[in-house]
């Protein structure tokens, strides 16, 4: 069995991002033959602001069977938030699958609400985030300016010119 490295709390810029509903909210997985699977899941938030939270509607859809063989072989799971200039990616440990309970009646409450009486979801999963970085444009160009600063200089800016 694979160590993962302890969980990370979740910075309070990511926490309203993950409340805005307009924001993507992508997550990666892995098949069993290790193939990688990307779906927007528009469910993920935080309830606790130290995990992630999200629901399936389909107990056989492609992200339901990758994260179960996630949680079976400890494999990580990728998560991507993104509104405007703002966005993080986020390196998950697939941590419980909940099919009942306080959580799960939360999340199915959200989905009804949304969607209708009639609306329904078969599983919901915790992510425990082990990495998060600020991947927003203007913090991976200050960044790169820093450790890089000649990179992507071209020598008509005016900036350079002195």
């Amino acid at each position: 069995m694979r160590e993962f490295s302890q969980p990370v709390g979740i910075p309070e810029k990511l926490l309203k991002l993950l409340q805005e509903p307009a924001a993507v909210k992508a997550v990666g997985t892995v098949s069993a033959d290790g193939s990688p699977y990307v779906s927007v899941n528009t469910t993920l938030t935080s309830l606790d602001g130290k995990s992630l939270i999200l629901s399936e509607n389909l107990e056989k859809s492609v992200s339901n069977v990758n994260l179960v063989n996630s949680v079976w072989f400890d494999r990580a799971a990728s998560v991507t938030v993104s509104y405007g200039e703002d966005s993080f990616a986020i390196k998950a440990r697939v941590h419980r699958c909940l099919i009942v309970g306080k959580i799960f009646e939360q999340m199915l409450a959200r989905k009804r609400n949304a969607y209708g009486d009639d609306a329904d979801i078969s599983t919901v999963w915790e992510l425990l985030p082990l990495e998060i970085s600020e991947t927003s444009p203007a913090v991976l160009r200050r960044q790169q300016e820093k450790e890089h600063p000649y990179f992507d200089r071209h020598l008509d800016r005016s900036s350079i010119k002195a």
